[in-house]
């Protein structure tokens, strides 16, 4: 599967509308392998797109959604994101933030499933 995950804060003016954009880490979209992906998608630094083996139950994870809104909690896009500080190192350096990157990037399933975390 490819993702396209974002890698700096989408930031709003309106505090509100802030926190509801997409964050650093948040998976944008999850496609089958070979996705024929924009030229935005592919050449925006604010974007990366991850190619990885993971599996559709994963796949669910990184894509949740809040399904309920409680005032006392904080208002989020997504309930997981990757946290790309920990797949930054290696040979996965492209992931830094405004690294403008045109081709997918390999990780591995596993490594994925480690820097899935919850927000």
């Amino acid at each position: 599967m490819e993702m396209l995950v974002r890698t700096v804060d989408k930031n709003q003016p309106d505090p509100e509308l802030s926190l509801m954009s997409s964050k650093r880490g948040d998976v944008i979209a999850i496609c089958p392998d070979g996705w024929t992906w924009s030229i935005p998608e592919r050449t925006n630094p604010e974007w990366c797109i991850i190619r990885s083996s993971i599996l559709p139950s994963h796949a669910s994870v990184l894509m949740a959604t809040p399904n309920f809104i409680d005032p006392g909690h904080k208002k989020v896009r997504r309930l997981y994101k990757l946290d790309l500080d920990r797949l930054n190192m290696g040979m996965w350096k492209d992931l830094k933030k405004g690294v403008q990157v045109d081709t997918a990037i390999d990780i591995p399933a596993h490594i994925i499933q480690l820097a899935t975390v919850k927000k």
